[in-house]
């Protein structure tokens, strides 16, 4: 159940709450004119294979990425306050969550838009990100993904994913 508070948390002055599905505790934005359309991307679910830095390195410049490609519309959740939301929660910083948490995580948060990624190891080494951008309720959003080419970077990898998901 929500709660009103005033805590530091994604904006201020806002209600908190606990998802009962996931357990995080969530601090929205209180409405307000004009409403803050948010745009949430956490870390990825991480297969087997994957170093957590790899993936919160995929998580960051995904975020610094889509901040340029959608940041006139949508406000996008930062690192910090998406860590905030998780410690206050037990969780630790950085954690990878599922995609029914980061989507449980935006219905709470009210987000306009959830991004839904998963990092894994091909066979030939080289890392695969998949992701979809969507309203948290939506059932079966389209799915884009990006192998990382010889040579390029981690941040390359999560541009083009970025690129991808903003402008389908």
């Amino acid at each position: 159940r929500l709660r009103c508070a005033t805590s530091a948390g994604v904006a201020g002055s806002a209600c908190a709450g606990r998802d009962s599905g996931t357990g995080i505790h969530v601090d929205t934005a209180r409405a307000s004119s004009p409403r803050v359309s948010w745009l949430l991307a956490a870390t990825p679910e991480i297969e087997a294979g994957v170093d957590l830095a790899r993936g919160v390195e995929l998580a960051e410049a995904l975020r610094q990425r889509l901040i340029r490609g959608v940041g006139g519309k949508y406000q996008v959740v930062s690192r910090e306050a998406l860590n905030r939301m998780l410690a206050s929660s037990g969780y630790e910083a950085d954690a990878p969550l599922s995609e029914a948490a980061v989507r449980a995580l935006g219905t709470q948060l009210q987000a306009a838009y959830v991004v839904c990624a998963t990092v894994r190891v091909e066979a030939d080494g080289r890392l695969s990100m998949a992701a979809s951008l969507a309203p948290p309720a939506e059932a079966n959003p389209t799915r884009e993904t990006v192998t990382q080419e010889a040579g390029q970077s981690l941040r390359q990898v999560a541009a083009a994913l970025a690129d991808q998901l903003v402008n389908r």
